[in-house]
Formats: C-alpha cells, structure tokens, sequence
C-alpha cells in the first residue's frame, strides 16, 4: 500500500497583494511557494525543496524580486515563470530540480544564479523576449546548461561557468519557426 503525503498543495500562496515573503521552508508540496496575479512582492532567503511540482511558481505575476533563495530538488522546476514579466531572479541556488528555471514571460533579469545538477536544462527560456540573463553559473545539466528558444530579443553576458552539461553544448539558441 502506497502512501502519498502532502503537507498542503501549496507551502505559501499569495494572489494580487504586494507582500515580502522570508527565511520560510516550503518542502514536501506540491508547490514550495506561488505567485498568481500577484505584484512587487519580494520572496528572500527562503528554502523550497522536494515539492512534487515547482519549488518556485509565478504566474501571471509582474515585478517580483526573488533573491537568495535555495530552490533544490523539486520534481518539475525550480523556478517557474509563466506569462510573468518584468520579473528578477538573483543569488538563487537552483540545483538537482527537472529544471534549473524555465521562463516563459518577457523582460526578466536572470542574474547571479546556480543552477547545476538539473535533469534537464539549468535555465531554459521560451518566448522570452527582451529577458536578461547573465552571471549565471550552470554546470553538470542533463541537456544545456542555458537554453533559449523563440527569445530573439533576450541577450545572455558574462555567464561565469556553463560547462560539462551533457549536450556538449552549454548555450544554445533557437530562433521562432518562420
């Protein structure tokens, strides 16, 4: 007989109030801690690990600062961003998740992060648009250590180490089809 046990869906939620959210644990959810429809909220110092989904949700979510966060070994991602712009991550240790961080939303800044060990990329940006990634360490993925696709007008700088990702190659770029 299996048992599944779930501390709650969701470690901490917020939905459209600006709040700080810091130095929580969210581990054994669903997801550790979400965003939905939710504005200038500061998520700091936090720990999100071994949820069954995201460590990290954001959805529908702008203007957010999430800031030295460890978000590691959650089934799906570390950090999801989805349909949220303007949005920055920093300082983050993002490590052993399916993936790092995958941002499907405009105009974010990606800078300072770890993400190694990930089953499959360390960052990952879809329609991405206008984003910033840069300063990031990725390192030991699966695929690619910094994956973009359909992010034409995103620009990756000085990335610190993107090597030894099982691809044996450490960014790539995809343009949208045509």
């Amino acid at each position: 007989r299996r048992h599944t046990r779930y501390i709650s869906v969701t470690g901490v939620q917020t939905c459209a109030l600006p709040i700080s959210i810091q130095n929580n644990v969210a581990n054994l959810n669903r997801q550790g801690i979400s965003l939905l429809d939710s504005t200038n909220n500061d998520i700091n110092g936090n720990t999100a690990s071994s949820n069954t989904q995201y460590g990290i949700y954001f959805s529908g979510s702008t203007d957010n600062n999430l800031t030295n966060n460890t978000i590691n070994s959650n089934t799906f991602n570390g950090v999801y961003l989805s349909a949220s712009a303007d949005n920055n991550l920093t300082n983050n240790t993002i490590n052993s998740n399916g993936t790092g961080i995958l941002i499907n939303a405009s105009s974010s800044i990606i800078t300072g992060n770890t993400t190694n060990s990930n089953r499959n990329y360390g960052i990952y940006a879809l329609s991405s648009g206008s984003s910033t990634i840069t300063n990031n360490t990725s390192n030991l993925n699966k695929n690619l250590g910094i994956m973009l696709v359909s992010s034409e007008s995103s620009t990756i700088t000085d990335r610190k180490s993107t090597r030894l990702n099982s691809s044996h190659t450490d960014i790539s770029r995809m343009p949208s089809s045509a």
